[in-house]
């Protein structure tokens, strides 16, 4: 069992690094060209996109596959990208909480686009999708006591 839950982690690794890092690359630095406040929230930005891409594969590189990694990450990028339009378009604020969105719309993406390199066990992505959830909440109170966020969910 522990040896599933590790290669789980060793596939979607990529994507974890990615949400978290866009969040630590945005809130030192403030890079990026943003794409549309009004449709994505003021946090989505070209930025993020070349951090996933760069983020990405040399994560990939490390632990399995430069081409999966890229894939994971930008995949990672697009998916918190659509969970930022869906929110928006209920009428939520930017940086509002919106439990099990913001905790997976990262994995959901990051899974899409990587099943286009190599497709995670069905296994793997369950998980995954069971962990994730608390791993993301732990991180939040990290960054918000780090003060890297301003809200901790």
């Amino acid at each position: 069992m522990l040896n599933l839950i590790l290669e789980s982690f060793v596939y979607y690794i990529p994507a974890y690094f990615v949400n978290a890092g866009i969040l630590l690359v945005y809130s030192l630095f403030g890079i990026g060209i943003s794409l549309s406040p009004k449709i994505f929230g003021t946090q989505r930005n070209f930025g993020g996109l070349f951090f996933s891409i760069f983020c990405g594969g040399a994560i990939g590189l490390l632990v399995s596959s430069f081409w999966l990694g890229i894939f994971l990450g930008i995949g990672a990028w697009l998916g918190a990208l659509g969970g930022s339009f869906l929110k928006r378009r209920v009428g939520m604020k930017s940086g509002s909480s919106a439990p099990l969105l913001d905790q997976l719309d990262f994995i959901i993406g990051a899974t899409l686009l990587g099943c286009l390199i190599l497709p995670p066990k069905f296994e793997h992505f369950l998980i995954i999708l069971l962990v994730t959830p608390f791993i993301h909440r732990a991180t939040n109170i990290i960054a918000f006591r780090l003060g890297i966020k301003n809200v901790p969910y």
